[in-house]
């Protein structure tokens, strides 16, 4: 057991964590997927109250997250932790793969839920399926119905907030 320390970062979603081998005999190194927040300020955003009363506080609060992956290295666990590579700038959440293929294991493909920014304004709420290809950092637009029908797919909760009043 080791306690390893690196930069502060709020989180709610993991993606998956797997090992990888640093091509010597000392031990591996485990990639952890997340998505992370740069302060735990979405939790004060998700009360109800919020989310009634406040939906731009409540939605940009969601913009926040981030993509990230940390590269936690065994063999040196008293070594700080590198701060994570940002593996997509665009904010999204509710992140999914294949986990019965996949789980524990290095992958490729990934889904999320993306809304656009809080501060258009859009007739209705906006959610998009997104497949994220993680070697070329392709990204896939997939409408609801194709999502639904994935054979990887999860009940998608959407983090558009379903008002109008957003503001710019």
């Amino acid at each position: 057991m080791a306690t390893l320390k690196g930069p502060a970062v709020f989180y709610m979603h993991t993606v998956n964590a797997y090992e990888v081998s640093t091509g010597d005999d000392t031990l591996p190194n485990i990639l952890l997927d997340v998505v992370t927040y740069p302060d735990n300020s979405l939790l004060d955003a998700l009360y109800v109250d919020t989310i009634l009363n406040e939906p731009n506080t409540t939605a940009k609060a969601c913009w926040g997250a981030r993509l990230q992956r940390f590269t936690l290295s065994l063999s040196t666990p008293t070594a700080p932790v590198a701060a994570p590579a940002t593996l997509s700038p665009v904010p999204m959440e509710f992140p999914t793969i294949n986990y019965e293929a996949y789980n524990t294991r290095p992958y490729r493909y990934m889904y999320v839920s993306f809304s656009f920014p809080p501060w258009r304004r859009y007739p209705i709420p906006v959610c998009l399926f997104v497949l994220i290809d993680l070697l070329s950092l392709a990204c896939s637009l997939l409408p609801a119905a194709a999502a639904a029908a994935a054979p990887t797919a999860m009940p998608w909760a959407c983090p558009a907030l379903r008002r109008s009043s957003w503001t710019t």
